[in-house]
């Protein structure tokens, strides 16, 4: 919790710089941008809501740490940005398409590249929203205080 600042900060900033890019070599125009802002502000906070309720359960701070730093990789191959979803068999694309981090990627395809995503991007966010929510309440109720005196 105390390093959320920091962490949105820190998301800010990425957003910031991918965007530059995209304006500075003309991949995308001025709804686009504002499109991907929206994206990687609603995706940002569902990711953050994520590692709360993950650090919520987690015993080990430094297991934890480690396992987050495999998360992109996952991410960017369930995604069908990495890798097209063609190259899935059929069930595992549409498992891969019930999956919040795929909708994310999606829409910052969308964004960034002009692709179709596979459901309409103001579908991706309400279902993003909808998700950093709930993992956020269910965050907040399976949280234990604890000072390490056990």
């Amino acid at each position: 919790g105390a390093q959320l600042p920091a962490r949105l900060a820190l998301a800010v900033a990425e957003g910031a710089v991918v965007l530059g890019l995209a304006l500075f070599f003309g991949r995308v125009d001025a709804l686009d941008a504002v499109r991907f802002v929206g994206t990687v502000l609603i995706g940002s906070v569902m990711l953050l809501a994520f590692g709360f309720l993950f650090a919520a359960r987690a015993r080990n701070a430094e297991l934890a740490t480690q396992l987050t730093g495999f998360v992109p990789v996952v991410v960017l191959a369930t995604s069908g940005t990495a890798f097209p979803p063609e190259v899935y068999p059929d069930a595992v694309w549409t498992v891969f398409q019930l999956l919040p981090t795929t909708w994310f990627m999606q829409s910052v395809n969308a964004d960034l590249n002009g692709a179709t995503p596979f459901l309409p991007e103001p579908v991706l966010w309400a279902l993003m929203a909808a998700v950093a929510i709930a993992a956020t309440v269910v965050a907040a109720r399976v949280f234990v205080w604890d000072d390490g005196d056990r």
